[in-house]
């Protein structure tokens, strides 16, 4: 019986000296970081393969260009082989608000002026629409498509992107469901014009 009991008694001992070198130390940190307020918007343009497939940067610069037209037998007119989008984006917190779209046709280079053939420029060519993106998710109509030409119909604000999402304004050649579309009768050369964005952050 002896013998039983100071093997017990041994064994306790053990456990009970195992479990004090285990406890551990502790320290609570804090954790800190500060949001700036917004104060200023930025304009991000990105380019889009005709299939959707979107570039892995964006542009460089504010020049979008859409390269050598090409024929599509099924629609009779000319389209590029992309179009682009531009993201609008509070530096901080804040929405972004007061969203316009403009197109300068005054300053704009049409060869169809000097052919005297009775075309428009990318006034008529160019297309836009707004939408609120969102992230992974489909696109929101916001605005409806419109010609360059026409697109300063309305002022954007924060209240039409409440869905979680931001604004994003895609551009584009016209197809015939808008303005006017590209055709043999359009004469050969470089259309340029200037395409404005203007919104403020709040």
């Amino acid at each position: 019986m002896k013998k039983t009991l100071l093997a017990i008694t041994m064994t306790v001992s053990l456990v009970a000296a195992f479990a004090v070198s285990a406890l551990a130390d502790s320290e609570t940190f804090i954790v800190s970081v500060e949001m700036p307020s917004a104060q200023s918007v930025n304009f991000i343009a990105t380019e889009i393969d005709a299939d959707g497939t979107w570039a892995t940067t964006p542009l460089p610069s504010t020049t979008m260009d859409f390269g050598l037209l090409e024929y599509k037998a099924g629609l009779g007119i000319f389209l590029p082989d992309k179009y682009f989008a531009i993201d609008l984006a509070a530096d901080g917190s804040g929405d972004v608000t007061n969203i316009t779209v403009s197109y300068d046709d005054t300053t704009q280079t049409n060869p169809n002026d000097a052919a005297g053939n009775g075309r428009g420029g990318l006034e008529k060519k160019g297309t836009v629409k707004m939408v609120e993106a969102r992230y992974q998710q489909a696109d929101l109509p916001v605005g409806d498509l419109k010609a360059f030409e026409d697109a300063d119909y309305k002022t954007f604000v924060s209240g039409d992107f409440a869905n979680g999402g931001w604004p994003r304004i895609y551009v584009g050649i016209s197809d015939g469901t808008v303005g006017e579309p590209f055709t043999s009768a359009d004469a050969v050369g470089t259309y340029e014009g200037e395409l404005t964005v203007t919104a403020t952050a709040q």
